[in-house]
């Protein structure tokens, strides 16, 4: 079970079998509270950060639940997002929280745009996609932008930490 009192024993276990986890810089995960609460518990000096990877599922999910379900459709909403490997860059290519809020503000019309033509509505329609990112604006400032990940000693953007999410993953 996700709970506070498992996630410290995993916590505490890794602690006292890894040297020096304590100075860790950074922790990763996908945004569980009591897991966060756990790891910060053993890495008192390390900063949280939000994978990238799990930020896209959620996305994805959201984008389901509001009827966009074909990946094609999709595709614009997450590319306007995270990028393009070469080609754009995305909303969480920010620099920092500034830059964070002021791309998010310069996305809203092409994404309720976009979300209105995609689902057939017209211009009443109350869109919900960007609100969603709205809503994850603390998230993502304090734990997604490229300042906080460089502090972090992690590289910049998304497309690096999905490496890094995939690397993890296969070595588990």
């Amino acid at each position: 079970r996700k709970t506070l009192e498992n996630y410290r024993i995993l916590s505490s276990v890794c602690a006292a079998k890894i040297k020096h986890l304590n100075q860790a810089r950074s922790f990763m995960t996908d945004g569980e509270e009591a897991l966060i609460q756990a790891w910060s518990a053993d890495m008192p000096k390390a900063k949280h950060l939000s994978c990238f990877k799990h930020f896209e599922d959620n996305c994805k999910e959201k984008l389901r639940t509001l009827g966009i379900c074909n990946t094609k459709q999709q595709s614009a909403f997450i590319n306007k997002v995270f990028g393009v490997r070469g080609k754009q860059e995305g909303i969480l290519g920010a620099e920092d929280k500034k830059d964070l809020k002021r791309q998010l503000e310069a996305s809203k019309a092409e994404l309720d745009r976009e979300e209105r033509n995609v689902l057939g509505k017209d211009d009443a329609y109350d869109s919900k996609f960007w609100k969603y990112l709205e809503s994850n604006y603390k998230m993502m400032k304090n734990s997604m932008v490229a300042k906080v990940r460089r502090r972090a000693g992690l590289k910049d953007g998304p497309t690096a930490n999905q490496s890094a999410h995939t690397q993890t993953h296969q070595n588990l």
